[in-house]
Parts: C-alpha cells; structure tokens; sequence
C-alpha cells in the first residue's frame, strides 16, 4: 500500500503552480499615488539633474526600484530623455490607474509625443535644402501635433472635396424647397431679395437676444442645467477683422460689421456657436464643473480642434433648440458650412503647396457661388488661412470626430443613451486632442 503523500505531494504541487500563474493582487492605491508624483515632475522637475530611483508597485503586485530620469520636464529639449518618460509611463498601467489618472496619463502621453515629433521636425528643417522642404515639413508636423490627426496633406485635399460635395448638395435640396415654395426662383435670387440686412446695432442685438431666448426655451431637451456666468452681446464696427464674423471671449460674444450693413442670415449659426450651447456653454462648463481635476495647472493640447469642433458640432442641434426654421437661416448656415470646406482644401494649397494670394482667388471663384465671390470675402479667408494655418480646418474635423464618438455611443447603447449625459461628459471633461478622444471618453465614463 502507497503511502497516502503519493497523493497528496502531486496534488499540492499543483495547487502551488496554479497560485503561481494567478496575479498578485495590485496595490491600485500606491500606483496612483506613484503616477502622480511622476506625473508632477513632467511641469515641475527636481532641482537634481541627476537619474533617480523610484519605487514602483507594477501590475502583478510586485514592488521594485526602477531607474527614472528626472529630465521628463516637457520643456525638456533631449528627445533620448521624452522617450525615456514615455517609456516610465508604460509602468503605469491603465486599468491599475484610477479613471482620471488614467486620462491625466493618455493627455500626457500625447504632449510629450508631440513634443518628440516637433524635435524630429526641427532636425529635418536643418537638414532641408529648401524653403519649401521647410514649409511641407511644418505643415506636415502640424497636422500631427496641433489637429491630432493621422493624415497626409492630400488626404486632407480629398476630405475638404468630400465636404465640399457635401454642403453642395444640401444647398441644393435647401433650393428645390425655396424653388417650390414659390419664394424665389434660384438661390441666388432668394440671397438677393429675401436675405435681412440690418442697418444699425439696436436691431442686430434684438434679433441676437431674441435668439438667446428661444434656445433658453429648448435647452432642456439637450443639456443639463449649469450655474454658469451670464454672456452679453456687443456690435464692434472694426472693418478690418479678418479672421472671423465673430469671437468669443470673457463671456461676451462680438459680431463684426462695418456699422453700415449686417447680414441677417448668419445670426442662427453664429449665436449657437459662439454663446450657449457653443463655445460659452463649453468653456463655463470645463472650468466650473470639471470632470477631473487637474493634478497641475498646465494648458492642454489639442484645445483648437475640440473647442472649435464642439461649437460646430452643435451647430447641428439647432433646429432642436429652436433655430433654423426658416431657408434664410438655413441658407445662411450651409453657405458658411460651404466657405468652412473650401478653406480645407485652400490651407493645404496655401500653407503646404505655396499656392499665392491670385492662385487661391481664382480657385474660389471657381468653386464659389456668385453670392459668396465679394473681393472682402477672398481677402477676408486668404489673411485667415495665411495668418492661422490650419485653424480654419478645425470647425470641421472637430466636429466629424464629436459626430462619430455620438454614433459609437448611440450603436453602443441603444435605447439606453441619453443625449444629455453625452452632452455632460464632453463638456466637462474639456478639450483633448482628437486622436485621444475615443480612448479617453471611454474612462470618462467611468468617472461620472
């Protein structure tokens, strides 16, 4: 007869090789609180120049002491050194982090790549025999760096056509519907004798105001109710505004005008953007309610693309809050949708190709209704373009990506979304660069 630990010895060393293959529990608390303290040397380094030691509790549970240089600090200049933070983020595993460290870590991420690519980009300027090496290298690292996105100059061409198209065709439904509405016979006799022009402040702000309210009405189907500053609306009569029909800034939204004549066509768009629930909305919300709190005051980048997606994005709420219900409005609003495509494909010609100021006139002329060919208009978008390259691809690049994520949500969820908690977690998780929205949204989530 065996002896009975036969037996048992197999079974025990079984036992003790299953234990060995599970995972040590994860001290959550301490890699949280060793990420933070990583994450502060990137905007605040030690005096000491010198590489340290840090403890570290991986995600198997296990501690050990790991080699961090300090050089992490963003404005760092050695990309040996921002390759070696991103390496040291990497011991910090995402689903060990808390869900805001875990978007503190992905924005950081991002910052410090950006900074590597501008660092790659500057050698290659070096290295460039020519001004327009040196221009499409620019160009080229500022489509990583400050739209956030992954494509190449022409792709961008071909994605201003395909928005081209785009606004063309709902102009010419919007057309069909006037043409049989019997108010005009084309769209350029509608925009010639049933557009408003004003002619003096007064009356333009009575038309905004007015505006402000019918929205205040329709809110609620949309938007959760915030205790945010009040907004206030004034005329500025600077001719020379180049870049914008109006801006945002300190809570008041400012229209643009000679102080002779204003288009009335523009108001719907132009208030949903600029005030609530554009821009205002966005920025009161993000500072006063924000979903994480920042573990050190430092700017975010990617802040264009989002804000100004954001604003444009709920350009497309307005017939739920209340606007657009009449073709002047409408007309108003896919005209400018137009002009906002066309400046897509411009930026690349311009800032990349080194298209001239003749060169892009003739082409907007050429793509351009009649009603849109003013001289002031073309100067008006070739100072934009020129003076911001890239910012006026925003709006819908920006937008396309707030489009999307809401799809995904909505396919997700099914019957379960609820536009207003969508509405709720962008506006308050405030601006990401756009190549990090999905990701981040999804930890977000959690957070709420």
């Amino acid at each position: 007869m065996k002896h009975p630990f036969v037996f048992v010895i197999p079974l025990l060393f079984s036992a003790l090789l299953w234990l060995s293959f599970r995972p040590f529990p994860v001290n959550k608390i301490q890699i949280n609180a060793d990420f933070i303290t990583f994450y502060k040397t990137a905007f605040h380094p030690p005096s000491s120049h010198s590489k340290t030691y840090q403890h570290i509790t991986t995600a198997t549970g296990k501690t050990k002491w790991v080699l961090v240089p300090p050089p992490v600090h963003l404005k760092s200049v050695g990309e040996e050194k921002l390759r070696a933070s991103l390496n040291t983020l990497e011991i910090f595993p995402s689903n060990a982090l808390t869900a805001c460290n875990a978007i503190h870590k992905r924005l950081l991420q991002s910052t410090v790549s950006n900074k590597i690519t501008r660092i790659n980009t500057s050698t290659r300027l070096n290295e460039a025999e020519t001004k327009s090496e040196r221009r499409k290298q620019k160009y080229i690292q500022r489509i990583q760096t400050y739209l956030s996105i992954d494509k190449t100059p022409e792709e961008l061409i071909q994605y201003g056509y395909s928005e081209l198209e785009a606004a063309r065709l709902k102009l010419s439904i919007l057309e069909n519907q006037i043409i049989s509405s019997g108010q005009a016979l084309s769209l350029e006799d509608f925009n010639k004798t049933q557009t408003h022009i004003f002619n003096d402040d007064t009356a333009i702000h009575d038309a905004y105001t007015q505006r402000r309210t019918i929205i205040a009405a329709h809110y609620p189907q949309l938007f959760i109710p915030y205790d945010i500053s009040k907004t206030s609306i004034i005329g500025n009569h600077k001719t020379n505004r180049w870049h914008a029909l109006g801006t945002y800034q300190n809570s008041t939204f400012t229209y643009y005008w000679n102080g002779k004549t204003y288009s009335g066509k523009e108001l719907d768009f132009l208030m949903l953007h600029e005030l609530i629930p554009g821009h205002h909305l966005q920025y009161q919300v993000s500072k006063k309610y924000p979903l994480c709190a920042p573990i050190v005051k430092a700017s975010r980048s990617g802040a264009s693309p989002f804000s100004e997606g954001w604003a444009t994005y709920v350009e497309s709420l307005g017939q739920e809050l209340g606007l657009f219900q009449s073709f002047e409005q409408q007309l108003g609003h896919l005209d400018y949708n137009l002009v906002r495509a066309i400046r897509i494909i411009l930026d690349v010609h311009i800032n990349y190709n080194g298209w001239n100021k003749q060169r892009m006139a003739l082409f907007w002329q050429e793509h351009m209704p009649e009603r849109l060919q003013e001289q002031s208009i073309i100067d008006r978008e070739f100072a934009r373009i020129n003076k911001m390259p890239m910012q006026a691809m925003t709006y819908n690049i920006g937008a396309d990506f707030i489009h999307g994520l809401r799809k995904s949500e909505e396919q997700r969820l099914g019957d379960q979304f609820d536009i207003k908690e969508f509405h709720d977690t962008l506006l308050r998780l405030g601006p990401v660069p756009l190549n990090t929205l999905d990701e981040i949204f999804v930890h977000a989530r959690q957070v709420k």
